[in-house]
């Protein structure tokens, strides 16, 4: 049996018709409702306080005509090429739409102060340019909680969307103060990490992420890793126990799913616009919001940026931003348990109350 919709919102008394579903109702009235969830969302409007709070918004980045021009490549023949991933299509863009993106984006202010802020150089190159949509009618569940990468010293990922009135992404409470492992590939074993010389001992040690970001190791030191000057260098055995330990204290929240599916929040104003979005550090633990409340389907725009230095700067290698490979769930498992620092009894407990959200983590095992 089937009942009959509520007329009055229960907070707000909000008169709802008996014809209106949740996706009708205006964006002013989708954020009331968010509120009364206790799901009000994240705002940041400075450049600066990305490397605390994990994202900045950027209103109005790309224009009305850049918007269409790419929506218009989702709705070509050339769009069946679209790749599956997670609850959406993924587009690859190239050519000239691709130059239209770069192009607003490197004349963005708020672009340029945010990669002085986190990286200390305002000069960067426009990567990994993507359209992800959800056709009209197709109801898409959200994504799994997941961070883009393990460390942010490779660059940033923007979010954008194409049309107006869209759900934003949705994030969980950003940790400033983790360490996060900085390894040149994710997934090698031993990991192959950075080392420099501490400007004391001239011991060689492992550099994180915090001072990796800006390639500036002049004022290097072992205290500043957290290490005494001249004991032994670490060899691969606990190096790798360090990044699984670093691992699981920076994303500890993902083996914890009830908790980090009910404190996502979305990102920003709920009323979006067309060509705003947000820019993120990598290691943000974000999802998608899918299209269950929507039947208009959805389309936003994926990039990467990542900083370009010169001089010494330049010589440094951290690897390169791998928009494939992302840190969830099922991932941080099949990590912690290959090297011994979990119990297949608590790997087990997690993967049922995955489960139990309707995201079973035996759909994402091919990430790993």
């Amino acid at each position: 049996m089937v009942s009959k919709p509520r007329r009055y919102h229960l907070l707000f008394g909000l008169r709802l018709y008996p014809w209106r579903r949740p996706w009708k109702l205006s964006s002013w009235k989708r954020g009331r409702r968010l509120l009364a969830a206790g799901r009000e969302p994240r705002f940041n409007k400075v450049p600066a306080d990305i490397v605390e709070v994990g994202f900045v918004e950027v209103p109005q980045l790309f224009s009305a005509k850049t918007c269409s021009t790419l929506l218009q490549l989702a709705d070509r023949p050339a769009a069946k090429s679209a790749k599956p991933i997670s609850n959406a299509l993924q587009l690859d863009v190239k050519g000239r739409a691709e130059l239209l993106v770069a192009r607003a984006v490197r004349d963005s202010a708020v672009v340029k102060n945010t990669m002085l802020a986190v990286y200390q150089t305002e000069h960067f190159m426009v990567e990994n340019v993507k359209i992800l949509f959800v056709k009209p009618g197709v109801q898409a569940p959200p994504q799994i909680p997941h961070a883009d990468d393990s460390c942010n010293a490779r660059g940033l990922f923007g979010i954008f969307h194409l049309k107006p009135g869209q759900a934003p992404t949705e994030c969980a409470d950003y940790k400033p103060r983790a360490v996060y492992p900085l390894k040149v590939l994710i997934h090698d074993d031993p990991p192959k990490v950075l080392k420099e010389k501490c400007t004391v001992c001239k011991r060689r040690v492992v550099v994180p992420d915090q001072i990796a970001r800006r390639r500036d190791f002049s004022t290097l030191t072992c205290e500043a890793v957290g290490e005494a000057c001249r004991s032994p260098e670490r060899d691969d055995t606990a190096i790798q126990a360090a990044v699984c330990a670093q691992l699981r204290s920076a994303f500890g929240q993902l083996l914890k799913p009830a908790a980090v599916i009910d404190g996502m929040r979305p990102c920003g104003r709920t009323d979006t616009a067309a060509g705003g979005g947000l820019l993120a550090m990598p290691t943000l633990v974000h999802r998608g919001p899918g299209t269950l409340r929507s039947a208009e389907g959805r389309s936003v725009l994926f990039f990467t940026i990542r900083p370009r230095f010169y001089g010494k700067r330049s010589l440094v290698n951290v690897g390169l931003y791998d928009a494939d490979r992302q840190i969830h769930g099922a991932w941080l498992l099949w990590k912690l348990r290959k090297h011994g620092q979990i119990s297949k009894k608590e790997c087990e407990r997690v993967e049922r109350k995955y489960k139990a959200r309707g995201l079973p983590l035996t759909a994402h095992e091919n990430d790993e």
